[in-house]
């Protein structure tokens, strides 16, 4: 055969084989998951309690797992901060809930709810100045996707498969003193009531 039917099939042979690797499949992009908001109200008192609650989506074309592996349930991360207010005043997380902190997988275009639950501080009762606590809170499902392409973390490399840990918007829970009666308060609607206690027996007894 000579170099020049050589020539002719090795466009040929070029076009066959970039045919081949775009018709081969391909791992799913790496893509994200996104979190719904599901709660609307972020103000409570001292002292009481809130759940934040979240529908999370899996986008990424590819069924996720729980951190480090199949069959573990899926891990959290997240921030909380102060960011205004008295630091006595904020919010203080207690754990998660909801169908993803129990789940092992969630397949792709697949949705599970998290729910994260928290308390608002107490200040004590020499504290108090009727102000609020606002503090600033984000939560992220720690995954691996085996057969997603791509790395949303360089850093974090699980034998061969990556972790990924997006997070949500940051949630602002802004909580509000709750008033307390001073002491001369107290004094003064103790003595209104004997005065009244002692009127009405007045009477009773003129009657």
């Amino acid at each position: 055969m000579s170099n020049f039917g050589l020539l002719r099939l090795t466009p040929a042979c070029l076009t066959l084989a970039i045919l081949g690797i775009l018709a081969a499949p391909r791992p799913a992009s790496a893509g994200s998951l996104t979190y719904t908001l599901v709660t609307t109200n972020f103000t409570i008192s001292e002292g009481a309690a809130l759940t934040i609650n979240w529908t999370v989506t899996n986008n990424t074309g590819a069924t996720i797992f729980g951190f480090p592996g199949p069959g573990t349930d899926f891990g959290f991360g997240g921030s909380s901060s102060p960011i205004s207010g008295d630091s006595g005043d904020a919010a203080t997380v207690l754990g998660v809930t909801g169908s993803c902190s129990t789940s092992t997988s969630l397949s792709a275009g697949a949705s599970c709810s998290l729910g994260l639950q928290v308390v608002g501080g107490v200040m004590p009762p020499d504290a108090e100045n009727l102000d609020s606590g606002v503090t600033q809170l984000t939560i992220s499902l720690e995954y691996i996707c085996p057969n997603c392409a791509g790395d949303t973390d360089p850093f974090i490399i699980v034998s061969g498969q990556t972790l990924y840990e997006p997070s949500t918007a940051p949630v602002l829970v802004t909580v509000n003193d709750v008033p307390t009666s001073e002491p001369s308060s107290l004094l003064l609607l103790g003595t209104g009531l004997l005065g009244l206690g002692a009127l009405v027996r007045r009477r009773a007894a003129l009657s």
